[in-house]
């Protein structure tokens, strides 16, 4: 998600009036299920939330957090697998 905005009249910063200050003007939301629920959903609702937030989103961190909640119901490791292979070490 990229957040855009723009000074307001007559501020002008570095001569752009594209540059955000601190006006939040618009942006991209995605609204997902309550994360500190996500022990509430099924294995197969989870892994499905899983691949949206990584894939569609670049989610990286609340698919982790979505795969944590995964392992505890059974008692896998993929969150661990996961976040190695996001830093590179296969």
């Amino acid at each position: 998600m990229t957040p855009f905005g723009r000074t307001f009249k007559p501020v002008l910063f570095n001569n752009n009036i594209h540059t955000m200050i601190n006006q939040l003007i618009w942006a991209d939301a995605v609204y997902v299920r309550d994360f500190m629920a996500f022990m509430d959903l099924s294995t197969e609702s989870l892994l499905k939330l899983v691949v949206i937030l990584h894939e569609n989103y670049q989610s990286f961190d609340l698919a982790a957090l979505a795969l944590e909640a995964y392992d505890k119901q059974t008692g896998s490791a993929l969150q661990v697998a996961y976040l190695k292979r996001l830093a590179g070490r296969h």
